[in-house]
């Protein structure tokens, strides 16, 4: 699966080029039918999640400085289709545990005959023939109000396995801006300028899309760096795209 890139911005100059790199792998299969009915072996879902990942000074990507691991109070929703649908709905709810999804209350079963694609997200968020709709938060300056906007999604297709790994990847960008020097104590604020906040995030082959007006964002801060969560896009040349509160 394709992940998203983490870009380091510096305060001098900032331009934000286009943070996509595809949607999840489409593993969807063809076939008949809807959702599975409720009936057979029971499947249990493993859960990893890819890092941020930037390019450093010689262009190579690595790991992005920032992390994030499921909790367990986190949402999810998993849909299951046989016929080569994308999932619509609110899906089967999960939570986190230990590296599984566990059942909010009934699980997705299958019935070991018919191949299934599994689509998952979290934040549990309803779609709409696969298409997610998501509005950024503005203010982002706090660790829960940031981590809030960490779309991420995940395919898988199995056609007999009572078990399923959902490997899943980060669905925004994360934009760092980064002071070199001491600056502790002489800022009190860095905000994105005029990005905007709304995403339709595909879980099939259509590009994501940033929707809507622009906005400003207050970035979170952790030591010299400051990041914020957006949907992938692009920015004119010349576009002033940090600004600074002494």
């Amino acid at each position: 699966m394709n992940s998203r890139h983490f870009f380091v911005v510096a305060a001098a100059s900032v331009m934000l080029a286009e943070c996509g790199g595809g949607n999840d792998d489409d593993d969807r299969p063809g076939g008949g039918g809807q959702e599975p009915q409720p009936q057979g072996q029971t499947v249990s879902f493993s859960a990893s999640l890819a890092s941020f990942q930037e390019y450093d000074d010689a262009g190579r990507l690595q790991q992005g400085p920032i992390k994030r691991s499921f909790s367990p109070d986190g949402t999810f929703a998993v849909w299951a289709t046989a016929d080569g649908s994308r999932p619509t709905g609110t899906g089967t709810a999960y939570s986190y545990s230990g590296g599984q999804l566990k059942p909010a209350a009934s699980a997705l079963t299958t019935d070991g005959r018919q191949q299934t694609a599994y689509y998952a997200v979290t934040p549990r968020l309803s779609t709409s023939a696969g298409t997610i709709s998501f509005t950024a938060d503005s203010d982002q300056s706090t660790d829960s109000r940031f981590w809030a906007n960490d779309i991420c999604t995940a395919t898988a297709s199995a056609t007999a396995a009572a078990s399923v790994s959902l490997s899943f990847v980060h669905r925004l960008c994360c934009v760092c801006v980064n002071f070199v020097g001491d600056v502790e104590g002489t800022i009190s604020q860095v905000s994105l300028s005029g990005v905007r906040l709304g995403a339709q995030l595909s879980f099939g082959d259509t590009a994501d899309q940033a929707t809507g007006g622009t906005s400003t964002v207050k970035m979170l801060k952790q030591g010299q760096n400051y990041y914020a969560l957006v949907p992938p896009q692009t920015f004119e040349a010349g576009s002033v795209l940090a600004t600074v509160t002494l």
